[in-house]
């Protein structure tokens, strides 16, 4: 088996600030790249498991779930999440195509957004599956997500 990588700088979106791993597999037949890749991260995540907790699937949305319970209990949205409904679209920092469609709409704020569906997105004239996906990964990186009819 013989392994060859290289880094390269990438670009997503208009971040210019990641990095793209190639990596080149030959075997002599007896293993499959793909199978010895599967081995390769086996033992990778042996040695790094001690530094790295890992989350349960599932766990995330519990949280948010009992998190959202207890803002109802406070009576309203804690001044965290008004802060994050007022921010302006450019913050985002989305890619033209996605910050035109939505500007063309006259959305403005994130509040806005995310108040809709994915449906009522993609209904937009050239906004795609594409920016729908930038948004809802922004979004999440906010803790927010689309749909969110509860926030009033």
């Amino acid at each position: 088996i013989r392994v060859r990588y290289k880094t390269e700088d990438t670009r997503v979106g208009q971040r210019t600030n990641y990095d793209k791993l190639i990596l080149e597999v030959w075997t002599d037949g007896t293993v499959t790249p793909e199978m010895a890749m599967v081995e390769a991260a086996k033992i990778l995540r042996k040695y790094i498991n001690p530094f790295v907790q890992y989350a349960q699937l599932g766990e995330e949305t519990v949280e948010e779930e009992s998190r959202s319970e207890e803002t109802e209990a406070d009576g309203g949205i804690d001044e965290e999440l008004a802060a994050k409904l007022v921010m302006s679209i450019e913050s985002l920092e989305l890619t033209v195509r996605s910050d035109n469609c939505l500007e063309a709409n006259h959305i403005q704020t994130v509040g806005e957004l995310v108040r809709m569906t994915e449906a009522e997105l993609l209904k937009i004239r050239s906004f795609g599956k594409t920016s729908l996906r930038e948004i809802r990964r922004k979004l999440s990186d906010l803790g927010l997500s689309l749909g969110m009819t509860d926030i009033d």
